[in-house]
Order: structure tokens, then sequence, then C-alpha cells
């Protein structure tokens, strides 16, 4: 009984061991990546903490002011530019 549990234990570490090196090799990051990526500037929240703004800015392209309703989470998006 005791190699049984023995022999399924191993069998179970092998799988996961196996499992995790499986996944195929992540690439590198490349200049086009870093332009695909936003950030949020300039949060500000209402004083009586209804809504709420931010622009939500790639790296490179025009952005998005966000303007949301918190309780409802209601949001109207407005193009601006870089």
């Amino acid at each position: 009984m005791h190699v049984f549990r023995s022999t399924r234990w191993w069998g179970f570490v092998l799988a996961v061991v196996s499992g995790c090196l499986a996944q195929p090799a992540r690439r590198p990051i490349a200049d086009t990546d870093f332009d695909a990526w936003s950030s949020i500037a300039t949060p500000q929240l209402s004083r009586d903490g209804r809504w709420l703004a931010y622009s939500f800015m790639p790296q490179d392209a025009d952005g998005t002011l966000v303007i949301r309703e918190v309780a409802s989470g209601k949001e109207v998006r407005v193009p601006v530019g870089t």
C-alpha cells in the first residue's frame, strides 16, 4: 500500500513538472509593444464623490478622456489629442 501511494505521488509531481516545462517560450518585448501600452493620467474625483474623470493615454496615439459615474458605472468617452 505504501509503494502505491509513493508511486501516485511521484506521478503527480512528474505531471506538474512536465506541464510547466511544456509551455511555449515567451517572445522578447518589441518596440511596437511599448506603443500599444496605455496609462491613466490625471485622475480626478468630484467633491461629492459621484464622478470620476481620467485620461487614458496610449504611448503613440490619441488618447481618451473618460468620465464615469461611480455609483452606476456608466461612462462617457471623449477622444482627445496626444
